[in-house]
């Protein structure tokens, strides 16, 4: 059955009208809910009207509006990057510890092989060796140490400036907890059970005996 074209019309005209009402209302929910999350919408009427808000007009409440919006924006922003400069500060900062960290342990490992590799050298070229019950006459003296040391225990060994080399005779130990460089030492006769006390300034005293010379 074919329509007239007026009802053709009518029809068309009903279908606008639905479509039109329709929009309007998404858009008026969409409105209201934009309004609601406003901070002139968000406080309560009583700090609304403490804080004086009730003398602005819409527009100035609605400018006002926008200035929060913007301001809360803008410090999220910024929060955001300086927590970002805080973290990379902080792993460039853990980087340089790492350096400094394997640069010390660098230096202790290369102390400690110095060390060894000049006691051996002295030990080698040492010839005059005293042989039991020797007796030897011999007044307290200062020297220092060759290279650097961080403690001893039974049976180190020092090798001084003045080319006499000791060793430890006691059970005596000690750790400084860090290497000292060519520490000043204090030779003198034991007062009991004979033999040679040497006193390494600043770290301590230990029974010592000499094993040789470096000195041809």
């Amino acid at each position: 059955m074919k329509l007239p074209k007026k009802a053709l019309k009518t029809d068309y005209a009903l279908m606008k009208t639905i479509r039109f009402l329709a929009i309007f209302a998404l858009s008026y929910t969409s409105f209201l809910y934009a309004e609601d999350t406003r901070f002139t919408k968000a406080v309560t009427p009583d700090d609304f009207a403490l804080a004086g808000l009730s003398k602005l007009s819409p527009l100035e409440l609605y400018r006002l509006d926008q200035l929060i919006e913007q301001y809360k924006s803008g410090a999220l922003t910024a929060a955001k990057q300086e927590t970002a400069k805080a973290e990379a500060r902080a792993i460039e900062a853990e980087k340089k510890a790492e350096i400094v960290r394997a640069d010390a342990q660098s230096q202790i490992t290369k102390a400690k092989d110095d060390l060894k590799k000049a006691s051996a050298s002295l030990m080698a070229k040492a010839k005059n060796l005293l042989t039991p019950g020797t007796t030897v006459e011999y007044k307290t003296t200062e020297s220092r140490i060759v290279g650097s040391i961080s403690g001893w225990e039974p049976h180190s060994v020092f090798a001084l400036e003045n080319g006499e080399v000791w060793a430890v005779a006691d059970a005596s130990e000690y750790v400084n907890g860090g290497f000292v460089k060519s520490p000043k030492v204090i030779l003198k006769p034991a007062r009991f059970l004979g033999g040679f006390q040497m006193e390494i300034v600043g770290m301590g005293t230990l029974r010592v005996r000499l094993i040789g010379s470096t000195k041809e």
